[in-house]
C-alpha cells in the first residue's frame, strides 16, 4: 500500500479523501465524533501544515460544524473550550506516500 493513516492501508489518495469524506458526511452539524472516528482524524490532521498551532491548546474532541460560505468543517474543540477548524482535503494534500523498504 501506498499510503497509511492510523494503520489503515490506502492505494491512493482518492482512496483517503473517499474514506475521510464518508466520516464527513455521516455526522450533522455540532456532532461530537466517535470515538473511532476522532482516533482516524487526528492521525489525518498530523498532516496539516499548521497541526502545531492548530493543535497547540489540546484537544478536547473533534466534531463537524458550520463555517463560513454554508460549509460545514471539522472543529477541534480545545480543553478551554475555544474551537479551531481544519479542512480534511488540506490535511489530504500533505499525507506522504510510504516508504520503501
Amino acid at each position: 500500500m501506498k499510503y497509511t493513516i492510523n494503520n489503515i492501508h490506502f492505494n491512493n489518495k482518492a482512496e483517503i479523501k473517499n474514506y475521510y469524506k464518508s466520516i464527513f458526511n455521516s455526522y450533522r452539524r455540532q456532532e461530537i465524533l466517535s470515538p473511532q472516528d476522532l482516533a482516524d482524524v487526528f492521525h489525518l490532521l498530523k498532516n496539516h501544515p499548521n497541526y502545531a498551532e492548530k493543535t497547540e491548546k489540546g484537544i478536547n474532541h473533534i466534531k463537524v460544524d458550520w463555517k463560513e460560505w454554508n460549509n460545514n468543517a471539522f472543529w477541534i474543540v480545545h480543553d478551554d473550550g475555544d474551537q479551531t477548524s481544519f479542512s480534511y482535503p488540506t490535511c489530504i494534500s500533505a499525507v506522504k506516500k510510504n516508504k520503501e523498504l
